[in-house]
């Protein structure tokens, strides 16, 4: 362990150094002095500076990522994964040592699954598949390699070989460094480490969580979502949504989260959408205008990044005239904040009127014309008691085909 702190020290950020990210303005660097969630106080250059952990994006440590691979995967109910490497679990209760030689101790019924094999995109989609499904027990999955005779008409016949996941259902009554003990229809059976994908638990009854106020992100890759956290000279205090506590030392952290309880990005969640026809589109054109104008998340309709006056975002919208999006309202948001302005990659015509309306009254308006270029508008509306956030861009005169608005940082804040 002492070991494993040095390499920490060495790998930690000069001095605890930490960039703070705000949801809005410059970003901010000093020394960490408090953390909680319900204050981060940093030393700017001598001068203490306390800080909303609501109003920031995230804070940047800086740590080094640890190159080790991991042995096992665990999933908690939480959202929480801890990469580790070794699990073991008996009579409802588990032990994992982390990548940096952390002992955790987690009850199974706040573990929803255990991964010991690295998987390829086909092999994920099958696991994410099965983690979908409400088992009558905890399951053993199992990683099948097998050849099939494929015919193609016209060519000779050829053998493939192909991997899928298959899965036993019983009771895990224990797992080890060598497997797992489990319990099949009454046989009690020894499944050996290396035969298995991972174990999916039973989770008898869904549990309300609590939200949690921040997402922690380790140098192992480890993420952990956290209900409570406390600095404590060079150590973090935590506790899970699921109620895991543990003691993380400070160096070992790359980044803590604090928009993941604090701020959605438009970008990121369901929108309906209602487009109109452009009004010039030649004949026998093989893609419509439609679908060359529809809304862009965090990119261009040209695949580049959003850009205002030469000012580049990586999160945002692409909307053209004619556009209408919908989108609900989360309970607890009660801000929309973006940065508006026309896409660089706008043609010399373009001419628009953007109105935001919550539950169909009319919020905000602004007309948004090429030959008065600005720079980005900043739009802040309080969304209180409302339900549905509607975005409209609406053409102006001439043709209508360079109308591209940009909405950086398009977001729901609470």
């Amino acid at each position: 362990m002492a070991g494993a702190i040095l390499i920490l020290l060495l790998l930690a950020a000069p001095g605890g150094e930490v960039t703070v990210e705000p949801l809005e303005g410059q970003p901010l660097h000093g020394r960490l002095v408090e953390l909680s969630g319900e204050k981060v106080v940093i030393d700017e250059s001598g001068s203490l500076k306390t800080l909303d952990p609501k109003q920031l994006q995230s804070v940047e440590l800086g740590g080094v990522a640890v190159s080790e691979r991991p042995q096992v995967w665990v999933d908690l109910i939480d959202g929480s994964l801890l990469p580790a490497r070794s699990f073991q679990s008996a009579g409802g209760k588990a032990t994992l040592e982390s990548i940096l030689g952390e002992r955790v101790d987690i009850t199974t019924r706040s573990i929803r699954a255990i991964r010991f094999q690295s998987q390829t995109p086909e092999i994920a989609v099958q696991w994410q598949d099965l983690l979908r499904l409400e088992p009558a027990g905890d399951m053993v999955v199992l990683r099948k390699t097998g050849t099939r005779e494929v015919e193609e008409e016209g060519k000779p016949p050829r053998s493939v070989t192909e991997t899928v996941l298959d899965q036993l259902e019983g009771t895990i009554l224990e797992v080890t460094p060598a497997g797992a003990k489990f319990d099949f229809d009454g046989d009690k059976i020894d499944v050996k480490r290396e035969k298995m994908e991972g174990i999916i638990f039973l989770q008898l009854a869904k549990r309300n969580l609590p939200p949690a106020v921040c997402r922690l992100k380790t140098i192992e890759g480890a993420i952990w979502s956290v209900r409570t956290l406390e600095l404590k000279g060079e150590t973090v205090s935590l506790t899970t949504t699921s109620g895991v506590n543990q003691s993380l030392p400070l160096a070992s952290l790359s980044q803590i989260d604090f928009g993941i309880g604090n701020v959605l990005f438009l970008a990121d969640i369901d929108q309906e959408l209602k487009q109109g026809e452009i009004s010039f589109q030649p004949k026998n054109m093989i893609s419509s205008f439609k679908q060359l104008t529809a809304p862009r998340k965090n990119k261009s309709a040209a695949g580049d990044p959003l850009s205002i006056k030469g000012v580049k975002f990586a999160k945002g919208l692409s909307l053209h005239s004619r556009t209408r999006l919908d989108v609900l309202v989360p309970e607890g948001y009660r801000q929309f904040r973006t940065s508006a302005g026309i896409d660089d990659a706008a043609g010399p015509t373009a001419n628009f009127q953007l109105k935001i309306l919550g539950d169909n009254k009319e919020l905000f308006t602004r007309q948004f014309s090429a030959d008065q270029a600005a720079e980005a508008f900043p739009i802040e509306l309080d969304l209180k008691g409302i339900r549905r956030l509607t975005l409209v861009v609406e053409e102006g005169p001439g043709q209508d085909f360079g109308d591209t608005l940009v909405l950086a940082n398009a977001r729901l804040t609470k």
